[in-house]
């Protein structure tokens, strides 16, 4: 089964923690100092699965050959009004996509 470690921070912020995805599309809750209570589902798909349109095109060969890691993250700061939905697909550290909730709140 493949796993995603995640790191994620904001300099001068909090330190970051590691944070474990399966990649099996089974969501998941987090605490975050960051973004409050998240809850998010990983996987790897191909281009044409992905959930939202916009990321289909634009990916390099290499990254369609191996794969994207689509990651689907809701939730947020109840403190600060925030909820959101955010997609994102990834092939690499250099190949990345995000579409925010275009969809409407």
């Amino acid at each position: 089964m493949e796993r995603l470690e995640i790191e994620q921070g904001v300099s001068g912020g909090p330190a970051p923690e590691p944070e474990a995805w399966l990649l099996t599309w089974t969501e998941k809750t987090s605490e975050s100092p960051l973004f409050g209570t998240v809850v998010g589902r990983t996987r790897r798909v191909k281009a044409g699965e992905l959930s939202d349109a916009f990321l289909e095109s634009g990916w390099t060969a290499e990254t369609l050959e191996h794969g994207l890691i689509e990651a689907e993250m809701r939730g947020g700061d109840a403190r600060l009004g925030a909820s959101r939905k955010s997609t994102t697909a990834s092939g690499g550290m250099s190949d990345t996509r995000g579409a925010q909730d275009r969809r409407g709140k």
